[in-house]
């Protein structure tokens, strides 16, 4: 699927892929994390990524965000709030969390905001009880396709236990 953009600098027509910008969402949501320099969270995020796909396809996309929402211990509609004071691009999320910068909530905000851009504007966990097998195979896709994008850029880019000390022997 190709997708038509227009340019703002130079205002030529510029075809993107979905692939292509799934991996644009996902280096700018990934370089959010890194640019805190909070080795803490970098950690406990970049693990976080890397469980996810495993957990989606283990438990399903419903019972995976809502653990993530539980985890953050942030309801549903705190999380929807969150997202309507989202309105750049790209997203910028962690001013918009004051100090609860918490790895859970931030996952989910992440998978949700690309679900709402590329599946359907009202997506939550709500939502998708209601909606039919159809759209929530297509939004479990998304984001399974989403986070295989973050979990690379994770690796290349946040902190993890024992990585730094790898290359010092």
């Amino acid at each position: 699927m190709e997708v038509h953009m227009l340019s703002k600098d130079n205002k030529k027509s510029i075809r993107k892929t979905l692939e292509q910008r799934r991996g644009e969402y996902a280096y700018y949501v990934i370089k959010e994390v890194a640019d805190l320099n909070d080795k803490q969270l970098e950690e406990k995020y970049a693990s976080l990524v890397k469980k996810a796909p495993v957990m989606i396809l283990s438990n399903g996309l419903l019972q995976t965000l809502a653990f993530l929402l539980a985890k953050a211990e942030t309801s549903p509609e705190k999380a929807n709030q969150i997202l309507s004071r989202v309105n750049e691009y790209p997203p910028r999320f962690i001013e918009k969390l004051g100090n609860d910068k918490d790895e859970h909530l931030l996952l989910y905000l992440h998978i949700v905001y690309w679900l709402r851009e590329n599946v359907d504007r009202n997506i939550d966990v709500k939502t998708l009880l209601s909606q039919d097998y159809s759209k929530v195979l297509w939004a479990t896709k998304e984001a399974i396709a989403l986070l295989n994008w973050m979990r690379r850029f994770a690796v290349a880019m946040l902190k993890e236990e024992g990585k730094e000390n790898e290359g010092s022997s």
